[in-house]
């Protein structure tokens, strides 16, 4: 019996061993809603990116993008990037490091964020996204990370990005059409509650285990 957190990480097990299972459900990972903290807004627009500062997570070719992206439109938004790691070879009041930061903090810069972006080609079920869904903002995703780019075709919450060239594309639609922004939020929110939430998964996984039982009885 097996448990899979989406449809992409059992087509992935399949295409691994050559086997499907028998007895399998796509349950996925419970995210709760955030709390909304009483804090400031930023003084800037920006966009988001959550996680480690690290290549292997995209954050590189993220900024290179964005810096790219900036040196294109002259826009006034930022890139915020919170968590730890190596950043001390980038110096541009355009690209704000945070380090970490209280969960307070975090859900603050979520909610007040014009998108998350999200880098990294390896990524799977990726539960800020999920936060940031539940807190109705986009995404904007690594088109190589099957899952993430699969989340976002089903929710209708985000868009994907290849290359220099689409990363620009897809933010600035994003950035011009302040009510798509905010129809896709809307969306994120509902697709989570749809099918994320505690007593969904709770549900999922009763039904895997009673049909084991009685399959064995």
């Amino acid at each position: 019996t097996y448990s899979f957190n989406t449809p992409e990480e059992r087509d992935l097990f399949k295409k691994i061993f050559h086997y499907e299972p028998e007895k399998y459900s796509v349950i996925g990972l419970h995210v709760n809603q955030p709390v909304i903290p009483n804090l400031p807004e930023p003084p800037f627009e920006y966009i988001l990116y959550i996680g480690r500062i690290d290549a292997g997570k995209g954050v590189y070719s993220l900024i290179e993008f964005f810096l790219e992206w900036k040196y294109k439109t002259n826009s006034s938004v930022k890139l915020l990037l919170v968590g730890g790691g190596e950043h001390s070879d980038f110096n541009n009041p355009d690209i704000i490091f945070t380090g970490y930061i209280s969960e307070e903090e975090k859900v603050n810069y979520i909610k007040n964020a014009l998108l998350l972006v999200n880098p990294s080609h390896l990524e799977s079920f990726s539960i800020v996204v999920m936060e940031s869904w539940l807190l109705e903002i986009p995404v904007l995703v690594n088109q190589e990370s099957e899952i993430l780019r699969a989340h976002c075709i089903r929710s209708n919450a985000g868009l994907f990005y290849s290359d220099q060239d689409s990363f620009v594309a897809t933010l600035n639609y994003l950035l011009k059409y302040p009510d798509i922004r905010k129809k896709m939020g809307a969306n994120g929110k509902l697709y989570v509650e749809m099918n994320y939430t505690r007593d969904i998964v709770r549900k999922k996984l009763i039904h895997l285990v009673e049909t084991v039982v009685q399959s064995n009885v």
